[in-house]
């Protein structure tokens, strides 16, 4: 059984000390030494970062009780607009399509290209990989820390 499940079965239980130090780091109550030490203490201990984004997102939770607004209702309509619907999914889908098309032809233009230095064809296309390889790289990022983030529950 790992720790969140632990946590769950001993809801009535005392919080441990490691609990305690994750919800003060969370709801802002360290002095800015204490939150250092923390944070390196998250650096050694991943299972640390964890239990802040529990407690984040319990405080999103929380809010989300709230009544809904009337700029809520109206939004929640909108989503189930067959209209909306279609529009959105056709427009990602044309900008995702015709960026990586785009894309693929600019490299192979470049590539093909004989008036174009051997330098200057390295440079573009070198620049074109760095390109790709750092949106790749946040993009590995933003989805690794998708767990982590606490308005993944968020409706609007």
């Amino acid at each position: 059984m790992n720790a969140r499940h632990q946590n769950l079965a001993g809801a009535d239980a005392e919080p441990s000390e490691e609990e305690l130090l994750a919800m003060a780091y969370a709801d802002g109550e360290m002095t800015p030494e204490e939150s250092l030490r923390f944070e390196s203490r998250m650096e050694a201990e991943p299972e640390l970062v964890h239990r802040v984004a529990e407690h984040h997102a319990l405080d999103v939770l929380a809010r989300r009780i709230a009544p809904k607004e009337p700029a809520d209702h109206d939004w929640a309509a909108l989503q189930l607009d067959p209209l909306y619907q279609g529009t959105v999914g056709a427009g990602w889908f044309l900008l995702i399509a015709a960026t990586a098309l785009s894309f693929a032809l600019a490299v192979w233009a470049v590539a093909t290209n004989e008036g174009i230095s051997y330098l200057h064809r390295g440079l573009i296309l070198s620049s074109l990989l760095g390109f790709t390889l750092l949106f790749l790289t946040v993009l590995w990022r933003r989805i690794r820390a998708i767990p982590l983030d606490p308005y993944r529950h968020v409706e609007r």
